[in-house]
């Protein structure tokens, strides 16, 4: 699976597994055992998926104080670990009982003790709302995501796809509620947040391309996949993997979804523009660079088959 941290010249700070490390110490091994099925820490189980640190959200609201920097930066990853977690489980990744039970309960704590920290950094009651707002939007897109893209069309993406990419991210938005409230800087929350949602977005399409034969065995009806599908002309269940695989490589598919991964990666910088983002200018303009990597290396690569093709 393709990895997100593409920055080279990233702070090792940013993604240190120390604090989360010593916090799921103080975890039942019983639970963060089984759970965490072998894999180094439950942030880090799933790179593709991991495309927000928390000291990048306190570089944006401006938040120095170290104490503060640490609690959000392990708040956000508790939120990560919880989302991922629940993803794998309805995905269908995870069948064993006994390991659905586990990572039920733990994902349960860490979504608890990470609501408490982002309460305590907010210290403003109308945190909660914002709270109930986020997990109404993930309810939202787990229950309608399926209906959404398999209505996919042969063109830009829909409102309502981002909606839904989005809001399975939801969660997210509270860490940066919590710094919004902690600042005095509410109204900073929304404008950080249409630029998550366009990260989320861009990261999302990167991570179908990579997974796109895997969706395809599980019948998921990803962006990538269903663009393939009308290149096909066909229902997506009735596509084979090499006639998906032509869209993609030969058809133009793979380049015009990174293309449309590297728009709303661009999106989300501009909205970020007015504040300082640092870190997130490394990470996105890392990711661009190797977008525009992969679809040069294609582009040259088709060039030469059907040069071969023709001779």
């Amino acid at each position: 699976m393709a990895t997100a941290h593409t920055a080279a010249d990233e702070s090792a700070d940013d993604w240190s597994d120390a604090a989360l490390l010593a916090y799921l110490a103080t975890i039942d091994p019983a639970l963060t055992g089984p759970a965490l099925a072998g894999r180094r820490s439950p942030a880090r189980a799933d790179h593709a998926r991991i495309w927000l640190n928390g000291r990048w959200l306190a570089e944006v609201f401006e938040v120095t104080e170290a104490a503060v920097v640490d609690r959000i930066a392990l708040a956000t990853d508790l939120l990560l670990a919880h989302v991922v977690w629940q993803d794998h489980r309805i995905d269908g990744d995870v069948t064993d009982p006994g390991l659905t039970a586990s990572t039920d309960l733990l994902g349960n704590i860490v979504l608890v003790d990470a609501l408490a920290s982002c309460a305590a950094i907010a210290a403003d009651a109308r945190f909660w709302l914002d709270a109930r707002v986020a997990f109404e939007a993930l309810a939202n897109g787990y229950l309608t995501e399926s209906a959404v893209t398999r209505a996919v069309g042969d063109g830009p993406p829909s409102t309502d796809l981002l909606d839904v990419v989005a809001d399975r991210y939801a969660v997210l938005r509270i860490p940066v509620s919590a710094l919004g409230w902690h600042t005095g800087h509410p109204q900073r929350v929304d404008v950080v947040w249409r630029a998550l949602r366009h990260l989320a977005f861009g990261v999302q399409l990167k991570d179908d391309l990579t997974d796109w034969r895997d969706d395809h065995m599980r019948a998921r009806p990803t962006y990538p996949l269903m663009q393939a599908a009308h290149r096909c002309g066909a229902p997506l269940q009735e596509c084979t993997s090499d006639q998906l695989a032509d869209a993609m490589f030969l058809d133009g598919v793979l380049e015009r979804v990174l293309q449309t991964s590297s728009d709303y990666l661009r999106a989300s910088l501009a909205e970020l523009d007015p504040y300082p983002h640092t870190r997130f200018n490394r990470f996105i303009t890392g990711m661009l660079a190797h977008n525009a990597r992969v679809v040069e290396n294609v582009t040259r690569r088709k060039a030469a088959f059907l040069a071969a093709a023709r001779g």
